[in-house]
C-alpha cells in the first residue's frame, strides 16, 4: 500500500488492510511517502517491481486538485496503477 497523507481514516484503513492480508497469509508492505508529489514515482516503481503483485493507494492525497487532464490529481494517480497490480479494480482499464 502507498500512504502519502496524514488522514487518520486512511491510516486506519491501511492498518486493517495489513492485518487482513497477514491473516490470509499474504505479504503486505505499507510504503509511507513523505510528500504527495512523490506518489507518482512511487507508483511507477511499484508497477515495475516484480515482487509487487498488488497496489492500493490510500486516498485522499490531493483531494479535488485538478490535474493536467482536467480530472482530479487523485484520479490521475488512480489511473497510473497498472491493471496488473490494481487490487481494487479502480484504474481506467476496469472502467472502460
Amino acid at each position: 500500500g502507498l500512504l502519502a497523507n496524514t488522514d487518520p481514516a486512511a491510516r486506519k484503513y491501511a492498518e486493517w488492510t495489513g492485518k487482513a492480508c497477514r491473516a490470509d497469509g499474504l505479504r503486505y508492505e505499507l510504503r509511507l511517502i513523505d510528500s504527495p508529489i512523490d506518489v507518482e514515482n512511487a507508483l511507477n516503481s511499484a508497477n515495475d517491481d516484480p515482487a509487487v503483485h498488488g497496489i492500493i493507494v490510500y486516498y485522499p492525497i490531493f483531494g479535488q486538485v485538478e490535474s493536467f487532464s482536467g480530472t482530479s490529481q487523485d484520479d490521475y494517480l488512480r489511473d497510473t496503477i497498472s491493471y496488473k497490480c490494481d487490487v481494487e479494480g479502480l484504474c481506467h482499464t476496469y472502467r472502460t
